[in-house]
């Protein structure tokens, strides 16, 4: 479950690095690779699915899968 989640972060950050100036070795192709896998995950996620998945975590630090959706929920700005 969340290991999409994950890799949403993962690409999120490979996005980022890509388009950084003179990164030089990435091309407009992987550049909308990227983009394309992160908008799939993002529909399959909608902000309901990604905060009923939280609430049924235990919501404690440390616990991987409840702080990836928490991170998630944060960068969408949404109420946990």
């Amino acid at each position: 479950m969340t290991s999409e989640i994950a890799k949403l972060r993962s690409l999120r950050a490979t996005l980022e690095e890509m388009e950084r100036p003179g990164f030089g070795a990435a091309n407009d192709a992987a550049i909308a690779d990227a983009r394309s896998d992160i908008g799939a995950i993002e529909e399959a996620w909608p902000d309901e699915r990604l905060i009923a998945a939280h609430r049924a975590t235990t919501g404690e630090a440390g616990d991987a899968e409840a702080d990836a959706l928490r991170a998630e929920i944060e960068r969408r700005g949404l109420p946990s």
